[in-house]
């Protein structure tokens, strides 16, 4: 209907309240900054890596900021159960997937 009404074709009533939503307003996550010196080599060369879990402890805020600074879509809350893993290398992070 609103773009129905956006387009010209119906005229709705004028907008009596507005809800209060919290989410729509959600700051973004702040950039961290990590070496990012790029890395060669193929992954057996790589050695040991650990895979966190990350979801609801302290490197949680770590794994947001760097899906804000690297993913070409930022970062977004996901919606419902979700996971959320960072792969180290050592003391570096290496990669994010949730």
């Amino acid at each position: 209907m609103l773009a129905l009404h956006r387009a010209g074709h119906i005229e709705l009533p004028p907008v009596r309240m507005r809800p209060h939503n919290p989410l729509a307003m959600r700051k973004r996550p702040e950039t961290v900054a990590v070496d990012s010196t790029p890395i060669s080599g193929g992954l057996s060369e790589l050695g040991d890596l650990e895979f966190r879990q990350v979801r609801r402890s302290g490197e949680e805020p770590l794994f947001n900021g760097l899906i804000e600074r690297y993913h070409y879509l930022g970062y977004t809350q996901p919606v419902g159960e979700h996971l959320k893993y960072i792969i180290w290398k050592e003391e570096r992070p290496v990669a994010c997937f949730a």
